[in-house]
């Protein structure tokens, strides 16, 4: 959807996958991640207010654009299908 975010991953999920996906997120410029960890109200009111300038906002979404896929439902059907040798 290209929107920039912030992201608190549930560190107990499934090998910490939401870390690691917030991660990608981050590093990319596509969202700013706090672990659970380092959740308060001084932080988060840090990151938000971080977050007031409309020129980091557009970057933040642009490389949210980028790190977006589509076709990803379409691109999955059709490894499905060449896997059963459906069609």
């Amino acid at each position: 959807m290209g929107k920039p975010s912030v992201l608190i991953p549930f560190p107990h999920a499934t090998n910490d996958h939401q870390t690691e996906n917030a991660k990608v997120l981050s590093r990319s410029g596509a969202a700013v991640m706090i672990s659970d960890s380092d959740v308060n109200a001084q932080n988060l009111m840090s990151v938000l207010t971080g977050l007031l300038n409309r020129d980091k906002l557009n970057d933040m979404a642009r490389a949210a654009r980028l790190q977006g896929r589509p076709d990803a439902a379409r691109r999955i059907v059709d490894q499905i299908y060449e896997l059963t040798g459906a069609k």
